[in-house]
């Protein structure tokens, strides 16, 4: 499963540098999973546009929707600006 979280950047920080180290033990303990998903995740950058679903533009193109109806859709993660 993937998701999108908002940590403050000092508890990435934080996470990234320290905790670089944990691995998956045999014990599978959830908190194991969670810092190497933020440790292994990709950060987006700061004042990013809105992201959409490019598969949902594409169908809408094909079957003839106007541009201007595309630009108001809602993005499935909101601009950082």
């Amino acid at each position: 499963m993937k998701i999108v979280i908002d940590i403050p950047d000092d508890v990435y920080k934080f996470i990234t540098t320290e905790c670089k180290d944990v691995v998956i033990s045999e014990i599978k303990a959830p908190i194991e999973y969670i810092i190497r998903g933020i440790i292994d995740g990709t950060p987006l950058p700061r004042g990013h546009g809105e992201l959409i679903d490019k598969d949902v533009v594409l169908d809408m193109m094909n079957h003839g929707i106007l541009e201007e109806y595309i630009t108001t859709m809602g993005g499935v993660i909101h601009a950082d600006r």
